[in-house]
């Protein structure tokens, strides 16, 4: 069995459906129409717009936003204060750089960075 742990200060929409093991941390602010897979990290001062899809073992660090229509695939990780504008998807098992701003969709297996955020090379090869 694997709770789901939200902090008291997270403000979270009515619509939401979470699956388990999710950690939802302080001053995370979810709005409605959304899909939370197993085992998701948001940490402190997410904010997840409307109608987002995060797929399984997807972590967002401290103050990522993600704008409406997005999905993050599973096992995705987006550093600290990344911003992902509307209609936007990041590919399974990528990661995105701190401060990134993801303008475009991202492929699966990347490591993106900048603003706006840009391929720099497959995620195999940077671990």
């Amino acid at each position: 069995m694997y709770p789901n742990l939200i902090h008291p200060s997270a403000v979270i929409s009515k619509y939401v459906e979470f699956g388990k093991g999710v950690i939802i941390q302080a001053n995370c602010v979810i709005t409605s129409n959304i899909k939370i897979g197993n085992h998701v990290q948001l940490n402190p001062q997410c904010g997840i717009g409307h109608d987002v899809t995060i797929k399984d073992y997807a972590s967002l660090y401290w103050n990522v936003n993600l704008s409406g229509f997005v999905t993050i695939g599973e096992g995705a990780v987006l550093g600290t204060k990344t911003t992902v504008i509307q209609n936007k998807r990041i590919g399974e098992w990528s990661v995105i750089g701190a401060n990134a701003t993801v303008i475009n969709d991202i492929p699966a297996n990347c490591v993106a960075v900048g603003s706006p955020a840009k391929p720099i090379k497959n995620r195999l090869e940077y671990i």
